[in-house]
C-alpha cells in the first residue's frame, strides 16, 4: 500500500504548500491584478532598486510565562517562555552596530501552519530590498520550535555532510554523544505544550509588537501572516487583552498573505472542553507530528540536493546531480510519480518532482520551479512523468527554460535546511488548532467561546493589504473579512480599495507566493508603496537581546 501520509504531511506542513509558467502575456494580466489604486504613480520597482545585501540577526524577546497544565500540574520550562525572532535589515546597518538608524516601518510576519520562520526568509529579504532598507521585517518562531532538536542539522551544516543528519534523525544513531530527542506527544515531557494555545500565542505576539516603543506602534507597525499565519494576524488584531486594549490598537495595518480563517465545522462548548481535557491529560496528542524523523528527512534531502554541498567533490551521493542512497519517505510516492517506470532520478529531479506543478497532483500547492530533463516525458491526468525506461533524469531550473518559471529550486532547498530555524515546524501544538476552531471568525461576543476568548473583529479599524494565490483566489474569505471589520480609524462608511487592498495572483501557487523571483513579483513593490501610504514618520528600534 502506498504510504501517502509520508509525503502529504511534509507538503502540507510546509505552510500548506500550479498553473501556467509566467510568460509576458501572463505578466501583463497579473500586473493588473495588483490594483489600479497602487499603480497610479511610480514608486519602487525592481529594475530601479540598486542591489544591496540584506542580512538578519537572531534575537530573543521575553514573553509571559504560559499557564501550568491544570491536569498534570506541569509548568512550561522558563527557557521556553521566550520568543525567537529573526530581524531582517540592510547588512550595512547590522555591521554598523547599535544604535540602529530609524526606519519607516516594521513588518512582523507570522509563519503558517506547521511552518518555521525560515519559510518567510526570502519574502522578508525582498521587502527590505524593495524598500531600500527603509522597512525592517521581523519573523518570529512560535514556541513549538523550541521543541526541535537541531543538533544533527547544525552539525551536518557545519561539517557540510548531510549523512550526519541522516544518521542522527532517520537512522536514530548516536552522533558525537548525542541521540535524537523526539518529544513524545502523549507523555509528561510535553504536558506543558497543552497550554500553548491561542491565548499564549497572542501574548507572545504582543511581546514582539511591544518591543517597538509605545507611541510608534499604531503608526509604524504592520502585522503580517502567511497561510494560517493570516488567521493569527486577524486574531491578534481582534483580541482584547486584560487591559481592555485590542491588538489592532498597537498596529498601523494588517498584511494578509495568502491565507485566512476558514473552519467549516461547528464546535460546541462541551466538545471543546472535553477535547481540551484530553489534550491536557495526554489522551489526545499534544502536537501534530506523525514521525518527526520524516520531517527532518526532508531537510536532510534538501541539504543533499544543494549545489556545492558535497564534502568531497568526487562524492556521488550529494549535490543536484548526485544520487542520495535512500529516498526515505519519498520512495512510495516516487513509485507513483514515475508510474513505476525504471528510471534514475538525480537528487534535484526527486526534489523537483515532489514539489513542482508539472508532477505534483495538487496545483494549488505545487511550485513553478523548472522541468524534468534527460529523457522522454509522458502526460496523463495526474501530470507529467518520466517515460523513458533506463534514462537518467535531471532537473532543468526555472531560468534554464525558454519561458522562465517562478521559483529557484536551489534557493528553496537551501531555505528548507539552512539556519537556526526550520522551514517546517514538526511539533505544532494541537491545542492551538483546537482554540482556533473554537474562536471561528474572531467575533466571540454573544457566543459560548466568549467564556474563553474575547475577540472583536467588528472593532478592527486598521487598513488591510491582502494577497491571494490560486489557493485563495476564488475563496470568499477576504470579502467576508472586509465586511466583518470596522471602517479605518478616523473614517466612516465602506472601505475604499486602498483601505482594504486585495491582490489576486491566480497564476501563483501557495508556495510561489513565498518564493517567486523578484523579476516576476510586482506585489512586493506594491506592498511597499501601500505601507508608505499608511505609515507616519519613523521609529527608532531599541536594541534586542542576541540569541547567540
Amino acid at each position: 500500500m502506498t504510504r501517502w501520509w509520508c509525503i502529504w504531511p511534509l507538503l502540507l506542513a510546509v505552510a500548506l504548500f500550479g498553473g501556467p509558467a509566467c510568460g509576458d502575456d501572463d505578466d501583463d494580466a497579473a500586473d493588473e491584478a495588483v490594483g489600479e489604486s497602487l499603480d497610479d504613480d511610480e514608486g519602487p520597482t525592481w529594475d530601479a532598486i540598486a542591489e544591496f545585501p540584506v542580512g538578519y540577526t537572531h534575537h530573543l524577546i521575553k514573553a509571559d510565562p504560559a499557564p501550568d497544565n491544570p491536569v498534570t500540574g506541569t509548568a512550561t520550562p522558563d527557557q521556553y517562555n521566550w520568543v525567537s525572532l529573526f530581524r531582517f535589515r540592510p547588512q550595512e546597518d547590522i555591521d554598523a552596530g547599535e544604535p540602529a538608524p530609524p526606519v519607516d516601518a516594521v513588518v512582523i510576519f507570522m509563519p503558517g501552519f506547521a511552518a518555521g520562520a525560515t519559510q518567510l526568509f526570502e519574502l522578508a529579504r525582498q521587502i527590505v530590498v524593495a524598500s531600500e532598507g527603509r522597512i525592517e521585517v521581523w519573523v518570529p518562531d512560535r514556541r513549538h520550535n523550541w521543541l526541535e532538536d537541531q543538533f544533527g542539522m547544525d552539525l551536518a551544516e557545519e561539517r557540510r555532510d548531510p549523512w550526519i543528519a541522516y544518521s542522527y534523525y532517520y537512522l536514530g544513531e548516536e552522533v558525537e554523544g548525542h541521540k535524537f530527542k523526539d518529544p513524545n506527544a502523549f507523555n509528561e515531557e510535553t504536558a506543558f505544550v497543552a497550554e500553548w494555545g491561542l491565548d499564549t500565542i497572542m501574548h507572545d505576539l504582543r511581546a514582539v509588537v511591544r518591543h517597538v516603543p509605545g507611541p510608534y506602534r499604531a503608526t509604524n507597525v504592520f502585522l503580517a501572516g502567511d497561510s494560517r499565519g493570516v488567521a493569527f494576524a486577524q486574531a491578534f488584531a481582534a483580541y482584547e487583552f486584560e487591559d481592555g486594549r485590542l491588538g489592532c490598537e498597537d498596529l498601523a495595518g494588517l498584511i494578509l498573505w495568502d491565507g485566512g480563517q476558514r473552519f467549516l465545522y461547528g464546535l460546541d462548548e462541551e466538545s471543546y472542553r472535553q477535547s481540551r481535557f484530553l489534550i491536557r491529560s495526554g489522551v489526545l496528542p499534544r502536537t501534530f507530528s506523525l514521525e518527526a524523523k520524516d520531517y527532518f528527512f526532508m531537510e536532510t534531502f534538501a541539504m543533499a540536493t544543494t549545489e556545492g554541498f558535497a564534502a568531497d567533490a568526487s562524492n556521488p551521493y550529494y549535490g543536484p546531480d548526485g544520487f542520495f542512497p535512500d529516498r526515505g519517505p519519498f520512495q512510495d510516492v516516487l513509485n507513483v510519480l514515475t508510474r513505476g517506470n525504471d528510471v534514475r532520478l538525480t537528487n534535484e529531479a526527486v526534489f523537483g518532482m515532489i514539489l513542482d506543478s508539472d508532477t505534483m497532483v495538487v496545483p494549488q500547492y505545487a511550485a513553478h520551479m523548472g522541468k524534468l530533463g534527460g529523457g522522454e516525458l509522458g502526460l496523463d491526468p495526474l501530470g507529467m512523468y518520466p517515460a523513458e525506461e533506463g534514462a537518467t533524469y535531471t532537473w532543468r531550473r526555472w531560468d534554464e527554460l525558454e519561458v522562465p518559471e517562478l521559483i529557484d529550486s536551489q534557493k528553496l532547498a537551501k531555505l528548507i535546511y539552512a539556519g537556526p530555524s526550520n522551514f517546517i515546524d514538526p511539533y505544532y501544538a494541537s491545542r492551538l488548532d483546537l482554540d482556533m476552531t473554537a474562536a471561528q471568525y474572531f467575533e466571540t461576543e454573544g457566543t459560548w467561546a466568549h467564556n474563553y476568548f474575547h475577540f472583536f473583529s467588528s472593532r478592527v479599524d486598521v487598513p488591510v493589504f491582502a494577497v491571494s494565490s490560486l489557493l485563495y483566489t476564488f475563496s470568499p474569505l477576504m470579502d467576508e473579512y472586509r465586511q466583518a471589520i470596522a471602517p479605518v480609524r478616523g473614517t466612516t462608511g465602506p472601505r475604499t480599495d486602498d483601505e482594504f487592498h486585495h491582490v489576486l495572483r491566480p497564476e501563483w501557487s501557495h508556495l510561489d507566493a513565498l518564493l517567486v523571483e523578484p523579476a516576476f513579483n510586482p506585489v512586493v513593490p506594491a506592498l511597499v508603496k501601500w505601507i508608505d501610504r499608511w505609515k507616519t514618520g519613523q521609529v527608532q528600534i531599541t536594541p534586542m537581546i542576541d540569541a547567540d
